[in-house]
Formats: structure tokens, C-alpha cells, sequence
């Protein structure tokens, strides 16, 4: 394996629109395989006895780009997440693992419509211990949105057969495959969004429409009742491009659009009828909130994105006010250059932001994800700078926005933090 100072970079936005738009909230995300071949050893560490996490990340070198998943003990400062005692693997598709996790985390092929479920050993190991072919219900890769609901059922959000894939992730094998209506022309591609929430019995994802690069001026979210999986939609006109969702404390739904969609806005390209909106939905509605925040009033400025903070508050980004002017001729190369700063806004009263510090100059690209560790009332939530040329990723704790505290390090584009026992 190469050292990860060596791996060739790649442009961050490539990376996050192939990566982190498979990434859900309730458990999603990269592809895992053993290191050694299916069902190897590889992924775990020096103190692999106590593993309780699941780290996912990805890199690219000249022969391709892979994908990681390393299993930790610890999440504390100091933490190293070695390549050579990863699981690595080509391509990427989905993770998910369990609300209540059990040591069992399941994997989207990216190379073959295939869903794989992996147990982690307390020492360090990780055994294939089933597999399901998805190509009966029409989709030709395991690439999607992955929710583990409960032991018995599981879904596969799949925009490559617009459809939710049911799935029993006991007996590992298919219930039943439930199309899904994008109300969207038939000309213009459909997507989920990278995000999928619980809300009760219930799980809410959002999709957009993108053609040439322009996206859809709506949303519809999908509504699945995971008791009898039957689906409802909600629609709303005008705000389109919302990839990004979390939860505040009371337990409602946010949904927030992808970073260019303000700067389409702003340079004339976008549908006359765009919005680069905030939307709520109330947890246990069936619509979305008939307002909420139009993030270009309350910036003036390109903004975008959605991911959880701690609290009522969640993390965005916003362009920077002493940047170049957003212009016809910049406006496609604005995320990848480094004029982007995370900011904090309270779901509560979206009215202004506030910047987390230390955290400016970043190309426009964000993740961040949250991690229920033991001791805790509440999940850690993180937040990742990548560094320049993606050869590596800072992890830091950011229950304090105002003082992040780094926690440990990892090669490439570190993804997500999975708690898997």
C-alpha cells in the first residue's frame, strides 16, 4: 500500500460528489471488502480487542480511486488510522450499519449489484458472512443510500433503478422492490440525496433533479413507513438541489442544497424559479414548512449545505466576502478553490451565521457526522478539514464550536465514523 503523503490528489468537489452524496445519516455510505479479498482480516489495529468503530474514508491514486474502512478502539486525540491495517477497496457504494449496533455493518457494491453483510470481531477482524444480488429488482450496482431499519428489514435507496430495494438483513435476501415517482420530466437524471432520516417509524429522504450541470428547481422528499413501507411524497416548488439534511433537538427535520446552486443562482444560470433554500419539515408532517429560510438573504453571499452541529445549530458554508467576485466565468470552479469557511446557524432562528473558528480557507466541500461515545449524554459532533491536495483529513470535536479540538487524523477524505457495538 502507499504511503498516504504519496496518493495523487484530487479535486475535492469530485470526491465529495462521489463520495459523500452516498453517505446517510442513519447509517450509509462507502464499499468494504478485506484488504486480503473478500472477507479478510485487514481493517483492524494494535488494539483491535476493544474495536467500537467503524472509520470510512477514500483516497485516489493513478490506478484508481479506493476506499477504507479501519476499525478503532478509541476516537480520542491521538488516534491513527494506518492504511496498511485497513480494509481497502475499489470503487464506492453504500455502508450501513445498525441504529443499535451489534457488530455487523452492510455494504453497497459499487462494482456489482451486490449488498454484503460483514460481522467485526472485538480482536480487530472483519468476516463476510452474507451476500444478496440487488439485480432481480433492477439495479445494476450496490450504490445508493443504505438504511439498516431493524435486523429484519433494510433498505436500499437506489436512483439507478428509481426505486427503495426492501431487504431482510437476517436471511439476507430480498422482500421487495418499491418504486419510487422523482416527479420529475422524463429528460432531467434523478437523485437522492446523500442523507436519509429517521423520524419515528418513519424514514424521510429527499431527491433533486440535475441536467447539464443546472438543477431542478423542486424537491420532492420520500416518505417510507417503515412498519408497513409504504411511501408518500412531499413536494415543494422552487428549492431544489437539497442533498443535505439533519435533525434538531426536538426532533425535526432540515434539509439544505448543494453549494452551487446559489452560485448558479447569482450568475444567471440557474431556472428562473430557483431558490437556494433551508427547508423544515416538523417531525411526524407529511409537507414541508410553507417557509424557512432563503440562505442567499440571510448571507448575500454563495452559501450551502446542511450537516449536524451540536444542539440546534448545524454547519454550512459560505463564501468568502473578501473572494473574488462570483462571476459567468468562475462560478463552475468555485467549490474547488479555497474561499469557503464553516459557519453555525441555529435551526431555531436561521437569521445570521457565525463562523467556526479556525475553520476558513477550505475548498467547498464539507462533511460532518455524528458519533455517540460512551460517557456521553449526547453524540460528538465532528468536523473534518481535508487538506489541500486530499492527502489527508483532520478530525475535530466540535461540541465547542468555538474551541474545535482535534481528535485524530486519517488518510485521504475521512468520511464517516461508524459505532458499531
Amino acid at each position: 500500500m502507499r504511503d498516504a503523503s504519496s496518493l495523487a490528489p484530487r479535486r475535492l468537489v469530485d470526491l465529495l460528489l462521489t463520495s459523500v452524496l452516498v453517505i446517510a445519516a442513519c447509517g450509509s455510505t462507502d464499499r468494504a471488502d478485506g484488504g486480503d479479498g473478500v472477507g479478510g482480516s485487514a481493517g483492524g489495529n494494535e488494539q483491535g480487542e476493544r474495536a467500537q468503530y467503524l472509520a470510512v474514508g477514500t483516497f485516489s491514486t493513478p490506478e484508481g480511486r479506493f476506499g477504507y474502512g479501519n476499525l478503532l478502539s478509541s476516537l480520542e486525540p491521538g488516534t491513527e488510522i494506518d492504511l496498511e491495517a485497513s480494509a481497502v477497496f475499489p470503487g464506492i457504494g453504500a455502508i450501513g450499519v445498525a441504529d443499535e449496533p451489534n457488530g455487523e455493518f452492510f455494504v453497497g457494491v459499487a462494482e456489482s449489484p451486490v449488498i454484503q453483510r460483514y460481522r467485526a470481531s472485538e480482536g480487530g477482524g472483519v468476516e463476510l458472512t452474507g451476500e444478496l444480488s440487488v439485480f432481480p429488482f433492477g439495479a445494476p450496482s450496490g450504490t445508493g443510500i443504505l438504511v439498516i431499519v431493524n435486523p429484519n428489514k433494510g433498505y436500499l435507496f437506489s436512483f439507478l433503478s428509481r426505486s427503495m430495494i426492501v431487504f431482510d438483513p437476517e436471511s439476507m435476501s430480498l422482500v421487495q422492490n418499491v418504486p419510487v415517482d422523482f416527479n420529475l420530466p422524463d429528460d432531467v437524471p434523478a437523485f437522492f440525496a446523500n442523507v436519509a432520516l429517521r423520524d419515528g417509524n418513519r424514514v424521510v429522504i429527499a431527491t433533486m433533479g440535475s441536467k447539464n450541470t443546472v438543477i431542478y428547481p423542486a424537491t420532492r422528499a420520500v416518505i417510507v413507513d417503515t412498519e408497513t413501507d409504504e411511501i408518500k411524497y412531499a413536494d415543494r416548488e422552487g428549492c431544489g438541489g437539497l442533498v443535505y439534511a439533519t435533525k434538531d433537538a426536538a426532533g425535526d427535520l432540515y434539509f439544505g442544497p448543494l453549494l452551487r446552486l446559489a452560485t448558479e443562482i447569482l450568475v444567471g444560470v440557474a431556472d428562473p424559479a430557483s431558490e437556494a433554500c433551508i427547508l423544515r419539515m416538523r417531525a411526524g408532517a407529511d409537507e414541508f414548512d410553507p417557509d424557512y429560510a432563503d440562505l442567499l438573504e440571510v448571507a448575500g453571499r454563495p452559501v450551502g449545505g446542511l450537516v449536524p452541529g451540536p444542539g440546534n445549530s448545524a454547519y454550512l458554508l459560505a463564501h468568502a466576502d473578501d473572494a473574488a467576485p462570483v462571476t459567468i466565468n468562475n462560478y463552475l470552479d468555485l467549490n474547488v478553490r479555497q474561499e469557503w469557511s464553516y459557519q453555525t446557524i441555529d435551526l431555531a432562528d436561521p437569521s445570521r451565521l457565525r463562523p467556526v473558528l479556525g475553520f476558513d480557507d477550505v475548498a467547498g466541500g464539507l462533511v460532518s457526522y455524528e458519533v455517540q461515545e460512551p460517557g456521553r449524554a449526547e453524540a460528538t459532533p465532528f468536523l473534518v478539514r481535508v487538506a489541500d491536495d486530499i492527502s489527508e483529513s483532520r478530525v475535530f470535536d466540535v461540541t465547542d464550536p468555538s474551541a474545535p479540538i482535534e481528535r485524530y487524523a486519517a488518510p485521504g477524505l475521512a468520511l464517516r465514523v461508524f459505532r458499531l457495538r
